[in-house]
């Protein structure tokens, strides 16, 4: 329930703060996994660094993940990476830990929680130690097998400004309905089979908020900001 580059895995329109500002995008290297049985499982990162195509510096950054089928209902997955960030800099150092949990509660309900901390070297905007961390808590819940609802609260402290440009806690509170139809084109001519899927339609409502003035109005910059958006995806 997290946020992810996938609209169709994402149970809001836009994404948290913990994915836009926390955690890279993207990773080139080698990555290793192993199931030491139907419950947990492993993996092992060797990357260029983070969002990184070329070898940003002589180092190399490491990454890991665990997770594990806590009960019937419940996930735990705790992430790491640890490693030199800056281009042409392969002293100092950057380390992540994040920790996600979901627990479906009951067949119409799921809640889960996404928490990062995260330092690195003389990165914040004056030079010294910068310091990010995030806590994100997500719902949905399906009225019916069509309509559903879903809402995160999520707030995140960018400790130098290394992530966002300002020293800068922001705040957000993110409600999501979503209406999923059928969609049976094979109905309409059977070569069309293979395109059967479903529409899903999302409506958005977003409120940002910060202790800083970031958010552009006009010609100026305010403290909160209100977004609307509609998503339209097609599944086959």
């Amino acid at each position: 329930m997290k946020s992810s580059a996938d609209d169709g895995y994402n149970d809001n329109f836009s994404r948290g703060f913990i994915f836009g500002y926390g955690v890279p995008f993207t990773h080139t290297g080698f990555k290793a996994s192993y199931s030491f049985n139907t419950r947990i499982s492993a993996a092992l990162l060797l990357t260029n660094g983070c969002d990184a195509v070329t070898r940003l510096n002589g180092g190399v950054t490491v990454g890991g993940q665990l997770a594990a089928v806590t009960s019937k209902n419940t996930t735990l997955t705790f992430n790491f990476l640890h490693g030199p960030e800056q281009p042409h800099n392969a002293h100092d150092q950057r380390g992540l830990y994040e920790l996600v949990g979901v627990w479906k509660v009951i067949p119409r309900l799921s809640l889960a929680f996404d928490a990062l901390y995260a330092d690195e070297d003389h990165a914040a905007s004056d030079g010294s130690d910068a310091i990010w961390k995030g806590l994100a808590g997500y719902s949905k819940y399906n009225f019916t097998k069509q309509f559903s609802m879903a809402f995160r609260g999520e707030v995140f402290a960018d400790s130098g400004g290394s992530r966002t440009g300002t020293s800068q806690t922001l705040r957000g509170f993110t409600l999501t309905p979503e209406y999923v139809l059928p969609a049976n084109l094979s109905r309409v001519k059977s070569e069309l089979k293979r395109l059967d899927g479903k529409f899903i339609t999302r409506g958005e409502f977003r409120r940002d908020l910060s202790d800083r003035a970031t958010f552009r109005n006009g010609s100026g910059f305010v403290t909160h900001q209100f977004t609307t958006a509609v998503n339209l995806i097609y599944l086959f």
